[in-house]
């Protein structure tokens, strides 16, 4: 199948170092290893990671091309060549662009017309289909690069991020300074850094702190945990941690400091090890997730 991943929205595209554009890069890079031809469309391309294939300015000619956000499929429409297949797959919710309501409508209206909108997350999932638009779980999957090292229980890691509120960075540093000098703290973030990078932070950590209030899919955190670390994180219902279940995680009360404080002091480490159990059953890994993908996009074709 040829495949072609749209990004390409002038303002809200493009390729940059964050999360979503690498689970499309390396959504990409699975999809080729199964034998599948696949760009990616955008006209920049600031991703540092990792070295990947550059993309194209322009869609391909193509079996399917997938809006990888509402605002891209107004753009993705205008300029699809005749005879390829639209769908969407939505990573987020992406309120810091265009409001709510402009989501709504876009994937509505996408859906509506008989595209395949494919969500994330199963908050997503659920978001959706209280507003009436019909969509299909899929998930992005996990590498399998990930693997545990010699965790420190006293080693607490976080995810920094001074932009999006909703990602709490402020909540954490109050959570901090509580919990003063019994701990040592790694943060990431502040710097690209590569997979193995990550993963050396990862295995350094006993607990990865996850306050995150607004994610389609939390990656990092699955990462974590998938390098040992045990997770602790709020019950925020659009947190995206699909994994985080009050068996395999500590989940503390959204917004409450004393509680989250509470939930470190008192972490549970085995827990670390139902997460990972639960994330290779119910998750799964990237290449079983691009399997699904190609499979329900041809089902639907």
């Amino acid at each position: 199948m040829k495949i072609a991943f749209y990004a390409n929205h002038p303002t809200w595209g493009q390729l940059r170092n964050n999360g979503g554009t690498k689970t499309i890069l390396r959504s990409a890079e699975t999809l080729r290893d199964l034998g599948h031809d696949v760009d990616v469309v955008a006209n920049s391309d600031k991703f540092t990671y990792f070295k990947h294939p550059k993309p194209v300015k322009k869609i391909p000619k193509c079996d399917v091309c997938i809006a990888v956000s509402p605002t891209d499929i107004p753009p993705m429409v205008k300029e699809l060549p005749s005879g390829v297949k639209m769908a969407a797959w939505l990573r987020g919710w992406p309120v810091w662009a265009v409001g709510s309501d402009r989501i709504v409508f876009l994937l509505k209206t996408f859906a509506d017309a008989g595209h395949d909108v494919f969500t994330i997350s199963k908050w997503l999932e659920k978001k959706c289909a209280k507003k009436g638009i019909k969509t299909k779980l899929q998930y992005a999957g996990y590498d399998h690069l990930w693997t545990t090292g010699k965790n420190c229980i006293n080693t607490i890691g976080v995810l920094y991020h001074k932009f999006h509120k909703t990602k709490n960075y402020e909540f954490w540093t109050i959570v901090k300074r509580s919990l003063g000098d019994d701990y040592h703290y790694r943060e990431i973030g502040h710097e690209p850094m590569n997979d193995v990078g990550l993963m050396k932070v990862y295995q350094e950590c006993g607990i990865w702190f996850a306050p995150t209030a607004l994610e389609g899919f939390h990656q990092v955190p699955m990462e974590a945990n998938l390098c040992g670390a045990l997770v602790v994180c709020s019950n925020h219902p659009r947190n995206g941690m699909d994994y985080a279940i009050q068996s395999n995680a500590m989940i503390y009360e959204y917004g409450d400091v004393n509680d989250a404080v509470k939930k470190i002091r008192n972490a549970r480490f085995e827990k670390a090890a139902w997460m990972r159990e639960y994330i290779r059953t119910n998750i799964g890994t990237r290449k079983e997730n691009m399997e699904k993908f190609v499979e329900a996009l041809n089902v639907s074709g």
